[in-house]
Formats: structure tokens, sequence, C-alpha cells
């Protein structure tokens, strides 16, 4: 590292930039981003977008929170909340590895003359920054939006479904259920009878631009479908239904 006055100037004193118009005084936080956005391009663009959609996720998971009527339903808004800050942390974790700018002035700020830097361990943070690039850039690939329609009778208008933000362990199970609720709050909050939910009598079909069908299993991760979801819909069907149309084709 260079002395520590040319690095570092502290408050009161004039560096040898001040006063020339070639030169503008950016706060530490804005020329970090600045020198990542130039330098880490790919990084800075994943990460922002993930960082973002993570911010709006979790005050939807609070708002649902707030929203959410009996024990089952407050049961799993906390526990995607849970989920959402837990991914929030790894993010927080992320970008404060890479952020070195900190780092670097924290060993201008050393006047004993002892601020160095080993290449071993300028090596090792190079290696570290590169795995955290790489886990940033594969973080989107974990995780997305499910949209979900009902392939049953629920008094709802005509095209309701139910958007779900899954991750890469989601189950078709886990789906099942969490559709089934939103679909019977939306139910009681327009005034519908309730009625006992049995969640084994459904479960998940997709169906392509072919019309072909074929069932998810329930142990099934459907967020491997995400990149044929603009060809494929996803809806909820009840076994009893589809029985009793097999029962009603048989007779006629």
């Amino acid at each position: 590292m260079p002395p520590s006055e040319q690095v570092c100037t502290p408050p009161g004193s004039v560096d040898q930039f001040e006063g020339l118009a070639d030169f503008t005084a950016l706060p530490i936080t804005s020329f970090e981003i600045m020198q990542l956005f130039t330098y880490q391009q790919a990084f800075m663009s994943k990460f922002s977008m993930v960082s973002s959609r993570l911010d709006l996720e979790l005050l939807e998971s609070q708002q649902r929170i707030r929203e959410a009527f009996s024990k089952e339903e407050v049961s799993v808004a906390k526990q995607q909340n849970q989920q959402l800050q837990e991914f929030q942390e790894r993010t927080d974790q992320v970008w404060r590895s890479m952020r070195w700018i900190e780092d670097a002035l924290q060993n201008g700020r050393d006047a004993s003359g002892s601020s160095v830097v080993s290449l071993k361990k300028l090596r090792d943070t190079i290696k570290s920054q590169n795995g955290v690039m790489k886990r940033v850039l594969t973080l989107g690939a974990t995780s997305g939006y499910l949209r979900v329609f009902p392939a049953y009778e629920t008094g709802l208008i005509k095209g309701t479904n139910v958007k779900l933000y899954i991750t890469q362990m989601t189950t078709t199970a886990e789906v099942i259920k969490l559709v089934v609720q939103q679909l019977e709050r939306a139910r009681k909050e327009k005034g519908f009878p309730g009625k006992p939910v049995d969640l084994a009598d459904f479960f998940i079909v997709a169906s392509g631009t072919d019309h072909r069908e074929f069932v998810l299993e329930s142990d099934f991760h459907p967020l491997q479908l995400q990149s044929q979801m603009p060809k494929l819909h996803l809806f909820v069907k009840r076994k009893s239904d589809e029985l009793r149309y097999s029962e009603e084709a048989t007779n006629v």
C-alpha cells in the first residue's frame, strides 16, 4: 500500500487533488458502486436484480402475514417470510465479501507504516470473489415465480390464478397447499361459505400448447419447468371431480 497520507486525507486537511477541475469528489459508497459496475458488471447487474426482487418479496411477505386469518395461514406466511429473510442474509453476505475498498482504506489509515498486502492474501481474495460471483450469477436460477390456475369450481371470477415465489427445493405438494389455501382465503373474502379441504384430493397437471397433460408427482420440484413456462400452464385439479367426470362418461 502507498503511504497513508496518499490514501486517506484526514478531516480538515487538503489533498493534492483539491481544487483540480479534472477531478470530482465522490462519497466512498458512490465510488464503490461505480467501480464495481465498471469492472464487475455481470455481478452487479445480477446482484441488483436479485436484491431488488428480494426487497419487494419481503414487503409482500410481511403484508401477507398481516392479512393472514387462520393460524395455518399465519404459519405458512411466516415460513415464507423466514425463507426470504434467509435469502436476504445470503445476498448481504455476498455484498460484504465483494466490497474491498473499505478494507483498503482501513489499511491506508494505518500510520505505523505496516500497511502491506501479501500476494497470497490477494490471490485468496480474488479467488473468493470469483466464487461469490458464480454463486450470485446462479442465484436467480434457484428461485422464481410460478403461476397456477384452479381447474375446479371455486366460485371466483374466470381467470383467477395464484402467483407463487418458490425455490428449487419447493415440491408439488407444497405448491398445492399454498395454492389451495390462497384460493380458500379469496373465497372467504368474497363471502363464500368455508368448507373442509382435503389436500390429498388435489393434484397438479402441466398442459402444453398441444393440450396434452402430464401429472406432477407430489415430490417433484416444479421450478424445473420454469424455462418452459411460456409454453406450459399449471392447473390444480381435484381427484374427486375427475372420478365423477369419468363415471358420468362411462354411464353415457
